[in-house]
């Protein structure tokens, strides 16, 4: 049976030993409102729900979003792939079964404390040298001895959406922490963040290109540079690259070939892009 949002949130609430009516009450306050009605609705897959009612189940549960959506396996795939470990080398290492971690991957559920096993193995393969280290044969806990690690990588942050009153570069704004482009100089990592942009086409083509932005430095007109648009509720906005000209009193905004006009004082200029990186997967089934 597929694992889907609705049998995630019933086993979570299974395993609290609570009924719909009582986590319903729980889940209510602060401007949310959770009846048993919409928890039968989501347990049984005939509603998925909003965002907001998401979050709140995930806090509660102390579980990611990703996990309840199903999106937790892609994530793990694409830390072992950034750790660039085959699907049998990160199960050999982890000492998980091949087919368990290739079905985590596609969606299926994973024990808590085989995905602790992944999350320390994913984090700690970039720093190996694995000159010494058998890359087919490893485990886990060879590759916890200082002896075979290298120094670790410069990071730089990058960048999520942005809530307004926040600093820029305050963590609840940070997504992700990604190794500099080996174009740049480490001595100026600390006025660097990332922007991260990800594409999907039908012939399951996924290309994700990373921007490697200078912080509040000036922008010349005609730049390719990081904007930040003015959420008008007041929420937090997600900034992304365009190409700036300024004009009297707007800019003018060129995204892959779409232009949009907005008012001076809407925008916020982040600062110039420096370079970027383009990976290109194809899913194959």
């Amino acid at each position: 049976m597929t694992d889907t949002l609705g049998s995630r949130l019933k086993r979570e609430r299974l395993n609290k030993n609570l009924t719909q009516d009582q986590l319903a009450t729980i889940l209510s306050g602060d401007g949310i409102r959770i009846n048993k009605s919409m928890l039968s609705k989501w347990e049984n897959n005939r509603e998925q729900p909003a965002l907001d009612y998401l979050r709140r189940i995930a806090q509660y549960f102390q579980r990611s979003v990703d996990y309840f959506t199903g999106t937790e396996g892609v994530l793990f795939q694409s830390s072992r792939e950034k750790a660039d470990l085959t699907l049998a080398q990160a199960a050999h290492a982890a000492r998980i079964p091949v087919k368990e971690l290739e079905a985590f991957e596609a969606g299926a559920s994973l024990e808590q404390e085989k995905k602790n096993r992944l999350q320390m193995l994913y984090i700690l393969a970039p720093l190996v040298d694995f000159d010494s280290v058998d890359k087919d044969h490893f485990y886990l806990e060879d590759i916890m001895r200082l002896d075979h690690q290298k120094e670790a990588p410069v990071t730089v942050p990058v960048l999520g959406k942005v809530t307004p009153g926040l600093p820029l570069l305050d963590e609840a704004n940070i997504s992700d922490h990604i190794p500099l482009s080996s174009a740049l100089s480490p001595d100026d990592a600390d006025d660097i963040f990332a922007i991260r942009k990800t594409e999907r086409t039908d012939d399951a083509t996924t290309t994700e290109t990373i921007y490697f932005i200078r912080q509040h430095a000036d922008v010349p007109d005609g730049a390719l540079a990081a904007v930040l648009l003015a959420d008008p509720d007041g929420q937090p906005a997600e900034p992304f690259v365009c190409r700036v000209t300024r004009a009297t009193e707007d800019l003018v905004l060129e995204e892959d070939g779409n232009i949009r006009v907005v008012k001076k004082d809407t925008a916020t200029l982040l600062g110039p892009a420096l370079i970027c990186q383009t990976n290109v997967r194809k899913e194959i089934f």
